[in-house]
């Protein structure tokens, strides 16, 4: 367990403010091999059909079509949630978000537990993930 680097979280948290207007933020940061910064998305709603996309999917597209796989090769993912207050919250990937992160090949992803220390995990092998 570790900290994520205030300079990441302030990036995540310009990105929560900008592209989301839920009463909470979450956050999907791809990060390359060697730490470089890729890209985020985050979730979203939609109030009619009542429909949420998680930033984890939200990202995942994002890489797909930048073709981020093959230009970085691995990609280490982080989420992070922002509470209305900017305190983070518990972020750990839902059964179907790390299901799809395995799928594109992610097999390092980080996330907030709502404390300063964040979690971090491999999924390797894949059945770790979804026990």
């Amino acid at each position: 367990m570790s900290r994520i680097p205030v300079g990441l979280m302030r990036k995540a948290k310009r990105v929560a403010d900008k592209d989301c207007d839920l009463s909470f933020h979450v956050v999907a940061i791809a990060l390359s091999d060697t730490g470089h910064f890729i890209c985020a998305a985050t979730n979203r709603w939609q109030p009619a059909p009542k429909l949420s996309e998680h930033a984890e999917i939200m990202l995942l597209r994002k890489l797909f079509k930048i073709k981020a796989k093959e230009r970085f090769g691995k990609i280490h993912v982080m989420v992070i949630r922002f509470k209305k207050d900017g305190s983070t919250g518990m972020s750990k990937p839902c059964i179907n978000c790390a299901s799809e992160l395995i799928r594109y090949g992610i097999n390092q992803v980080t996330w907030t537990t709502g404390t300063p220390i964040i979690n971090h995990i491999s999924y390797d092998p894949i059945t770790d993930l979804i026990l």
